[in-house]
Formats: structure tokens, sequence, C-alpha cells
């Protein structure tokens, strides 16, 4: 069908269907198709890359799909007859006021709505009044804010609304309860407030609930427990306390083992399939959507949720996800968990339970996903081949734990109590095979190498000096690597137990026992005596505990990446480095920076990142003021940057990334002008980006990514001529490129500069590495980060032409400003920034012609030109062409390798001119070098040889003669098997012809109309005697050209010894000759004759020149 879109239909006057799915369109939907189709019923245009803006189309069809092009502008008015509506996976904008509540000739009779993944904006709307016929919709991945609209209730016959990844806030609305119909309710990665109401007990349809990524507070109500139906159940990832409700039971198609088979009949839309649902089942996110209905689901993680796992849960034997990690649970595992045997993912991380982990946990024979790591477990993993079959991560962080998979052996009372529990039956057959098998190892181990070697003394020699090498090697091997096994070596032997023997060190300054291995509980002695040392590393092991009352005295801290909890500890103003990040602390900062000192700190590097803290930054930072690296990132922090951080005058590093930060950057901030690294991404900030920007001259990284920031980036940023990283994408900033972005002098040049990082680095703290955006996924930068140069404006409203100065910074490495609305050309002179890996200039509303000069950038290994209305041909070079066609699709006009759509000639014409004539005339001269060398070697090389040498004369032309004699033979064979073949055809279309008239025999008597086994024998009969003639021909030809070769054999043999004789010397060789094709001809039955006019062998011995 594609790639251009079908101008016959035009001529179509008579369908009732359109489904041109899948088509590999790609080009621009043409305004005639839209007035054309509104007579047709059901229009399908799904999974093209067919583009237009829809502002102000109307439609006016049954079934509407227009999912997965690259369709913009707002979306389409329609009219009420329209049912389904899908128009999902495009790159429509605006808000979607005015598509619900536009004016309806009549009552709608709209039943699915899908506008999911699009760049949609703004608040819901109220007017939901006008679509009571809606039974499914779906508005999720977009950017709607404010609250959820009480008016939805309006929709009675809701049987599943997707609101999930926006901005709502707000609680979810009570009118919501008269939705009793609602079968799905997705409102995870949202800002919801408040308690989970009780009123969601009476949505009695109630299959799958999702209210993941909140900030939901307070118990889970009872009245949840009532949901019979429900399949799925995600609250992770909230605020939510208290106990876990021990009703859970009462969900009885979680405790069914079979899924009935009408389970979503009442969800279910004849002309629409149901959407996938992302979830978080086996440690990683994975979309259901064909087999949701399949899926036992319960997520209770990322919460506060305390008390004991109710055993209740042990009677959901339909259950397959069961995830209760990173809570406050204590208690043990309920004993009869086995029971439930449909388990695929078993996650209880993180939490406070003890005891011993039960013997029943091994009856999970289905599990492939268990983590029971930082608790408090005790005791022998039990032995099964299920438990032992996870690694050592599944059981980590637990320090009175032993087995296998751990390095940490058992006792002998705990091996004797383990093997306890093994069954006795199954014990004796073990041991039995077990003296069976190190018999037959004995025998084949001892007598199969040492009897041989007893026997053999050249064997017994060679294995020795075997031994002698090995020894050698392994001698030198471990002199080499010995300096690095001596610096190592403490490490290795030191875990998984915490070192007792610290307490009789008295005289230590400093301690490393990082990356040790160690897996067990920080002592409470061990940080009194510790206060003393002056560098203390913890970092990279598996070391718990609560360091709620600890209190620090080091100089340098290092506690990172361990399973630390509780509330953070008290430093004393000692401390200058402390380094917490990658544990689970929890708790609001407030109590940890408003501490009283005694004294002025000292701290200069604090890293808390990858925590779990809340709440907001409090305004006592002016305690700190001796800070240059702060990393708060990836926490949970809420409310404003406070104005107090500009305390912080010696402040070069600033991380508060993927928090919930509200309100505007403070205008204090411009006080820290040696601020050299600010990343912002990830939180709810609004307003414009400040124009004092620009007076942060020490600014090399500014990250705003995935904000809310609005207006143009002020031409005030252009002053900072040290920036190497501008990230401001995923924003609704508008207005044009800022023309002045060349004046960044580091992006400007190639070279980048030993001490470029030196006023940010600190001699105790390695910087934090950055998560950037660059070759289309999310790489973390950190020992590499100052050869990164990188311009992200992606996913903003820019309008007007890509600035011709960008092409100026020609160290440049990545440049993305895809997904905004440029127009105009590329700039011709693009292929200057030859340091160029990445270059994203995608679904935009750019034009004209791909400069030849793209072809300069060498080292790009990632190119996006899609969704554009680019034109003409793909300029040839080796770098364009060996990109994908995804590269390019979405540019109707485009043509030329690596698209499907070929240019014409004059295109072809036109794409060759463009190419530069120093480079043809400089390509057409080493042609002509080359063509010459190839004629001397060619030439010169094989028959200047020839001429030369006598002997490798002769060789040749023998080989030739064999050649064509052998070529000759094959093909008389190969068409006597053609010739043979057809009679056989042609005889047996007679015969079938002959089966409904009647059949003759050999002498003319008549067999009649039923002789069919008799027809079987005269048949096998002939093909008999078929296959013997072919046979006979296949034979008589092959001798015939033996003989003949053993006749040119004694000639040649003979001509050399006489050369007057060698030429009739093969007299009787000929003779044999002539025989043999007699007897071939007589056996082919004339078909030389037939098909070549001529015997089909003529092997004479010939004289050789």
């Amino acid at each position: 069908m594609g790639p251009k879109f079908p101008t016959w239909l035009q001529t179509q006057t008579s369908l009732r269907n359109l489904d041109i799915s899948k088509s590999g369109i790609v080009d621009i939907a043409p305004t005639w198709f839209w007035k054309w189709a509104s007579h047709i019923e059901w229009i399908y245009l799904s999974d093209n890359q067919i583009s237009g803006d829809l502002s102000g189309v109307w439609l006016n069809n049954t079934i509407i799909y227009l999912n997965s092009n690259c369709f913009t502008g707002l979306l389409p008015a329609v009219s009420p007859n329209v049912t389904v509506l899908n128009m999902a996976n495009n790159s429509f904008s605006g808000p979607i006021s005015h598509f619900l509540c536009q004016k309806l000739k009549g009552r709608s009779k709209l039943e699915a709505l899908d506008l999911s993944n699009n760049d949609l904006s703004g608040e819901l709307p109220l007017c939901w009044k006008s679509w009571q016929s809606l039974t499914h919709v779906n508005l999720g991945n977009n950017n709607f804010s404010g609250k959820i609209p009480d008016s939805i209730s309006s929709l009675f016959s809701l049987k599943a609304l997707h609101l999930q990844n926006n901005g709502l806030s707000g609680s979810i609305p009570s009118s919501l309860r008269e939705c009793t119909s609602l079968g799905l309710l997705d409102l995870s990665g949202n800002k919801l407030l408040g308690n989970v109401p009780n009123w969601i007990g009476e949505l009695s349809a109630l299959k799958v609930l999702c209210l993941r990524s909140n900030k939901f507070i307070a118990e889970i109500p009872s009245q949840i427990c009532q949901l019979s139906s429900l399949i799925v159940l995600d609250v992770s990832d909230n605020e939510l306390s208290g106990i876990i409700p021990r009703c859970l039971n009462n969900f009885s198609l979680m405790a069914a083992i079979e899924t009935p088979d009408d389970l979503f009949t009442d969800l279910d839309n004849s002309n629409y399939e149901l959407e996938g649902l992302v979830l978080m089942t086996v440690g990683r996110e994975l979309e259901y959507k064909g087999i949701l209905k399949y899926v036992r689901m319960v997520d209770l993680s990322s919460n506060n949720f305390s008390g004991s796992i109710p055993t209740e849960l042990s009677q959901l034997f339909g259950l397959r996800f069961l995830n209760v990690s990173k809570n406050h649970l204590m208690g043990r595992i309920p004993e009869k968990i086995g029971r439930m045997t449909s388990l695929l993912s078993l996650d209880l991380s993180t939490n406070h339970l003890s005891g011993e982990i039960p013997q029943s946990l091994a009856d999970l024979t289905f599990l492939n996903r268990l983590n029971l790591s930082c608790n408090q477990f005790r005791g022998r993993i039990p032995l099964s081949t299920q438990l032992q079959s996870f690694d050592a991560f599944s059981y980590i962080g637990n320090a009175q734990l032993c087995g296998v998979p751990l390095t940490k052996n058992c006792t002998e009372d705990d091996e004797s109590q383990g093997m306890d529990t093994i069954d006795e039956n199954e014990e004796g057959s073990e041991m039995r095979w077990f003296y069976i098998s190190m018999g037959l190892g004995f025998i084949v181990g001892f007598w199969g190498v040492c009897g041989a070697l007893l026997l053999k003394k050249s064997w017994r020699h060679a294995y020795f000096q075997f031994l002698y090498d090995i020894r050698d090697w392994v001698y030198v091997a471990v002199a080499i690597r010995l300096n690095w096994f001596h610096d190592n070596l403490r490490r290795l032997l030191m875990g998984p137990k915490f070192p007792t023997w610290l307490q009789t060190q008295t005289s230590l300054r400093n301690l490393d026992i990082s990356k040790s291995g160690i897996v067990d509980i920080a002592p409470t002695w061990f940080w009194k005596w510790a206060s003393h040392i002056e560098w203390i590393y913890l970092s990279d092991n598996q070391i718990s505990g609560d360091l709620s009352g600890v209190w620090l005295n080091n100089t340098i801290i290092y506690l990172n990446s361990n399973c630390f909890t509780g509330l953070l500890p008290a430093v004393s103003p000692n401390v200058t480095v402390l380094n917490m990040a990658n544990n689970s602390f929890s708790g609001p900062i407030s109590h940890f920076l408003c501490q009283k000192l005694k004294g002025r700190s000292k701290l200069e590097a604090l890293d808390l990142s990858n925590n779990d803290l809340s709440g907001e930054l409090p305004l006592c930072w002016k305690s700190w003021q001796s800070l240059t690296h702060v990393n708060l990132g990836n926490n949970n922090f809420s409310g404003k940057i406070p104005d107090s951080i500009s305390s912080l005058f010696s402040l070069k590093a600033l991380h508060l990334q993927n928090n919930g930060l509200s309100g505007s950057i403070p205008s204090s901030l411009r006080g820290c002008t040696s601020l050299g690294l600010l990343d912002l991404s990830g939180n709810k900030l609004l307003g414009n980006v400040p124009n004092w920007i620009g007076e942060l001259s020490a600014l090399k990284v500014l990250c705003l990514r995935s904000n809310k920031f609005i207006a143009e980036i002020p031409s005030q940023i252009c002053q900072l001529s040290s920036l190497i990283v501008l990230d401001v994408s995923d924003n609704e900033l508008s207005g044009i490129i800022p023309r002045c972005l060349n004046n960044f002098s580091l992006m400007a040049a190639i070279e980048t500069p030993d001490d470029l990082f030196t006023d940010l680095d600190h001699s105790n703290y390695e910087l934090e590495g950055l998560v950037l955006t660059t070759v289309g996924r999310e790489l973390e930068y950190k020992g590499i980060l100052k050869y990164v140069r990188m311009v992200d404006l992606s996913s903003n409203n820019f309008s007007g032409s890509i600035p011709t100065e960008l092409s100026q910074l020609f160290g440049l490495r990545f440049l993305n400003v895809s997904k905004n609305h440029l127009m105009g050309r590329i700039p011709k002179k693009i292929g200057r920034m030859t340091s160029l890996l990445s270059l994203d200039l995608s679904t935009n509303h750019l034009s004209g012609e791909i400069p030849q000069s793209l072809a300069d950038l060498t080292f790009l290994n990632r190119l996006n030109l899609s969704c554009n209305q680019f034109w003409g041909r793909i300029p040839l070079s080796t770098q364009l062409q060996s990109f994908d066609a995804f590269s390019y699709i979405g540019n109707a006009q485009l043509c030329g390798v690596p698209l499907t759509k070929n240019c014409t000639e004059d295109d072809e014409s036109q794409g060759m001119d463009t190419i530069d004539e120093n480079e043809e005339g400089s390509e057409m001269r080493w042609f002509y070098i080359s063509m010459g060398l190839g004629f001397i070697v060619g030439f010169w090389g094989v028959c200047g040889a020839l001429l030369f040498k006598k002997s490798w004369r002769h060789a040749y032309f023998q080989f030739l003669y064999d050649i064509r004699d052998w070529v000759y033979v094959a093909v008389a064979i190969r068409l006597n098997w053609f010739r043979d073949n057809l009679r056989r055809l042609l005889g047996l279309a007679d015969r079938k012809m002959n089966w409904h008239i009647g059949l003759e025999n050999k002498n003319g008597k008549w067999l009649g109309p039923f002789a069919g086994p008799e027809v079987q024998r005269i048949d096998q009969t002939a093909k008999g005697r078929e296959k013997a003639e072919l046979l006979g021909a296949a034979d008589g030809t092959r001798y015939g050209w033996l003989a003949a070769r053993r006749g040119e054999q004694r000639g040649q043999k003979r001509e050399k010894e006489d050369p007057f004789e060698g030429a009739g010397g093969g007299s009787a060789e000929r003779k044999g000759v002539r025989k043999a094709e007699q007897s071939s001809r007589s056996q082919t039955h004339g078909f030389s004759d037939l098909f070549l006019g001529r015997s089909p062998l003529r092997c004479e011995p010939r004289r050789f020149f």
C-alpha cells in the first residue's frame, strides 16, 4: 500500500468500511480525504506514519481508529454518530476542553474514547454530561493537571477509566462512587492526596485498582475487602500506614486458581480492545494487554505499613505477584505461605521481618523471583531445588541467615537441623545414589587416568611435563598479580559477618572496609568505638541497622550503598564529607539540618540521594555555609526550594532532581556565584527560566528537564560561556531558540581542557553521576561527564527555525530539538558539527531537502529526522544510508535508500549534482588509476606468465579443456533427465485423461473404466523401464568420458617421450571412445541428435602447443 497515501480512494464511491492499517503509509493525509471519508462507516488508519494537522477536521464515522500515527494539532471535532474513537499514540496537543465541550447536533453515541500517549494538557473540563454513553475512557500518559472533576460521575455506564501518568492533584472525587459499573480504575503516577476513600468498597464490579505513585496517606480502609472481584490491587509508592487489612482473603478471584472464561466480559467492548495495563510485577514494568485477566497481584510496597504479614494472605491460592517490600513490617513469614502455589514473584525485602524462613516456601515451585533481602531472618535457608536456585542477592542483608546460596556456612547444629526437615525416604535415596556415583567416580577418575599412565611410559612423561608447565605458568601469574592480591586480600576475607575484632584495635586512624561483602547489622558498640577514627569507609556492603540515635564524629564518612534505615543520624561539626546515598533512610530532613551544633560546621559534601526522605526542605541552611556539594536527588521532598539555600556561598554542585518540589527557582540562588552544576530535573517547578541565570558565570551543567517552565528561554543564558550541558527538555517553553547559543565557548571547542572540572572537584568526594537522555535513552555519566557536550530542547513549544549559529558549536556531541513546532530548513553548515554523536530533529515542521553536508558527520551513531516535511532525495553517503528507515519516516516527499520509496530519474540526477565537484573529480581520478593497475595485474600477472612459462601454459589450457568436457557431460545428462521426465509427465497426463474414458493395454485390449489395480501395475512397469533407460544413458556417457580421459593421458605421456608418436599413439583409445559413444547414443535413443544435432561426446586426444 505505502508509502504514499492511496489517491485512488477518491474514485471509490461505494465503500462502506476502510481498513488500511499497518500499510506502511508515510505521508500527509490529504485534505480531500476527510470529506470523502465522512460517508464511510468504519475507518481504520492505525499503525502507519500518517501525519497532518487535524485541528479543523470533522469526523462523522461510526468507528474511527487513527492511533499510532504522527497526527498533530488540536483534537478534531466529532459527530454524535461516532461510537469508538481511538487517537492514541499521536502528537495531539492543547487542551481537551474544546473537544469535550463542543456542541453536538444530537445525543452522543460515543462508547470508547482513547486519547492516551499524546501531548494534551490543561485541566479536565466539567462538561462530561454530554457523553453519558461512554464506557471506556483512556486519557493516560498526557500532561493533564488540576483535579478530577465531580462531573465525571455522570458517566453512569463507565467501565474502564485510565488517567495514569498525568499531573492530576486533589483527592479522588466522592461522586465517582456512582459509577457502579466501573471495573478498571487506573490513577497511578499522579499527585493525588488524601485517604483512599471508604466508599471504594461500593464499586462491586471493580477488578483492577491502580493507585501507584501518588501521595495517599493513612490506612487502607477495611471496606476495600468488599471488592470480591478484584484481581489487581496496586497501592505502591504512597505514604500509606497502619496495618495490612486481615480481610484481603475476601478477594475471591485471587483465592481461586482457575480463571473464569467470562471474567472480562462486562469490561469488553465489541469494537474496542481494552488498553494494556503497565504493572510492576517481576521487579520491572511490564505491559499486560491480552493476558490481563490472568494476572493476580497485590502490591503494597514503598509505604509505611507496620505490624505483621497477615496469615490470611496465604489463603489467596491464585495470587501470582505479592510485593510488600520497603515497609516497616515485623514478625515472621506465615508458615502456610507454601499454600500459595501460584506465586511467580514474592518480594518481602527491606522490612523488619525475623525468624526462620519457613520450609513450606520450598513448595512454591512456580516461583521465579524471590527477594527476602535487608530483613532480620536467621537460621538456615531451607534445602530445596527451588530456594537454592536463586542467587545470594535474594537473601543478603540478613546477618544471621546461613546456607546456600549465601557464602556463610551454617554450624553443625544448623546442618543437622536443616537435614532433619528432609523426608527420610528422599534422604535414603540420595545417600544410596551418592555411594554409587562415588564408586563410579573412583573407577573412571583413578583407573581411567592413573591406570593409563602406569601402562604407557610416553604418556606418563607427557603428563608430568604438562604438570611442570602448569606449575611454571601459575607461578608467573601469581607473581604478577601479587600486589593486587595483597591490596584486596583483606577485603576478600572480611565478610559476611561484621568484624568484631575491631573492638580490640585502639590505635586505628582510618578504617576502610568498603566492598568487603559484609551482610550483617552494624553492632551498637561500633559507632561509639568509631567516633575516634578520622576516616571511615563502609560503602558498598549490605550493612543494616537503624541509625536514628547515632552520633557521627568522623572527618570523612562513607556509608553509601548499604541497607541503613530510620531517621538520619546526628553529626558533629568536625565532619567534612558525609555520603549516605543509596540506603533506606526515611522521614524529614529538618531534624538533621536544624540540629544544634557545638561549633561551626566544617561539612563540605553532603550526599543523601536515593533514599526515602520526605517533607519540605527546611530554612536552616545558614548553619552549613561550608557546604560545596549537596545531593538530595531521588527522594520524596515536596514544597518550595527555600530562599535560605542562597546562604551556601561556596556551593558548587546542587542536585535536587526527581523529587516533588514546586514553585519557582528562588532568585536568591543568584548569590551562589560559584555554582557549577545545577540539576532540578524531574520536579514540578513553575514559572520562567530566570533572567539572572546568566549571572552564574561558573555554571557548566544546567538540567531543568521534566518540569513546567513556561515562556521563552532568556537570552541571558548565552552568557554562560562555560556551559557544556543544557537540558530544558519536557517543559512548556515557547518562543524561538536563542541565536546566541554559539556563545557557549566550551561547546564550540573540540578539545576538552584537562582542568575543566577542577573547580567542581572535591579532594575527598567524587562528583555524583548525572543521568542524561543522550542517545534516546537515559544513561548515567560520572567519570566522563566533563567530556559531554549536550543541548536538549525537546518536548517543548519552540517555534521559528533552527538557528544557523548552532552549527558553530563544533564540539557539540548531542543535539535534540524534537517534538517542537520548528519550521524552515536544516542549516546548510550542519556538517561542520563533526563531533555530533546524536542528532534528533523529529516531530517538527521542518522542510526542504536534507543538506549534503549532513553526510560529513562521520561520528553520528543516532539520527532521527522522522515526522517532518522534508522532500527530495536522501543524500548518498555511507553514513546516512547506514541508518534504518525509522530515521526518515513521516516525510511524505522524501525518497531514496533506506526508504522503500524510489526516486525518479530527475531526483537521481539532482541528487548526484549535489555532490561536491572536487570530490567527484577525485573519485574519477582514482577510478582511472585503479583501472590501470587492475589491467597490469590481471593481464600481465596471468597472461604474461603463460607466455614465458611453457609448462604453466600447458597446464592452463589442459585445465580449460577439462572444464569444457565436464560442463558438456553435465549438460548432456541433465537434458536427458529433463526429456525423460517431460515424457513421463505427458504420459501421466494421458493416463489420467484415459481414466475417465477407458484404457487400453499394450496389445490394444480394452481394460474398462474401473481397472484400477491393473492400471497401477502398468504404470509401475513403465516407470521402472524409464528409470533403467535413464541410468543406462548416464552410465554410458560416464564410461565413454572416462575412456576418453585415459586416452588423452596416455597420449600426453607418449608425446613427452616422442612428440611425433603422441599425435597418433592413442588410436586404441580412440576406438574405445567410439565404442563408448556408440553405446551412449544407442542408450539415449537419439536424444543428442534431437536436441544438439550431434553426438553427445567428442573426446579426442589433442596435441598441446
